[in-house]
C-alpha cells in the first residue's frame, strides 16, 4: 500500500515537472516546483528544488518506469494466469514458497524448524542406539 502511494506521489511530481506553468525545468532531472510555505505569513509561494535522480525519488523513479513497461505488465498477467490454472495443492505450495522466500522472518523460522527436526531425529536415533546397545550387552551377559 505504501509503495503504491509513493509511486502515485512520484507520478504527481513527474507531472508537475512536465507542467510548464507550475514548474520551470532547470536541468534534465532538476525541477523548481512552486509550493506554499507553512511558515510564510502572506502565503507566498517558495521555490523548492526537487532532485529526481537522488534519494527516495530515484528509487521510485525506477519503480514508476518499471510499472509503465508493457513487458512487465504482460509478465504479471501471464504469471497470474499460470497461478490460476494450477490445482489447489500446487497453488498452496506456490503461495507458501513465495511467502517464505519473500519474508526474512519466515526464512529464519523455517530454518530453525528444520534444524529442530534434524536435532530431534538425531537425538531419537542416538537414544535408540544406546537402548539397542544396552539390550545387546544385557543379552551377552545373561549367556
Amino acid at each position: 500500500q505504501v509503495k503504491q502511494d509513493n509511486l502515485r506521489l512520484y507520478e504527481e511530481v513527474k507531472y508537475l515537472r512536465s507542467y510548464k506553468s507550475t514548474a520551470t525545468i532547470l536541468g534534465s532531472d532538476t525541477a523548481v516546483v512552486g509550493m506554499p510555505s507553512k511558515f510564510s505569513h502572506n502565503q507566498q509561494q517558495q521555490q523548492h528544488r526537487v532532485d529526481m535522480d537522488t534519494g527516495v525519488a530515484a528509487k521510485y523513479k525506477g519503480m514508476y518506469e518499471e510499472s509503465l513497461n508493457p513487458f512487465n505488465a504482460f509478465h504479471r498477467r501471464e504469471t497470474s494466469r499460470r497461478i490460476r490454472s494450477m490445482n489447489i495443492l500446487d497453488r498452496l505450495i506456490y503461495i507458501v514458497a513465495n511467502f517464505v522466500v519473500g519474508n526474512h522472518r519466515a526464512r529464519v523460522a523455517l530454518i530453525a524448524y528444520i534444524g529442530l527436526l534434524h536435532l530431534l531425529v538425531m537425538v531419537t536415533l542416538y537414544h535408540s542406539m544406546l537402548r539397542a546397545d544396552d539390550t545387546l550387552h544385557a543379552a551377552a551377559n545373561e549367556s
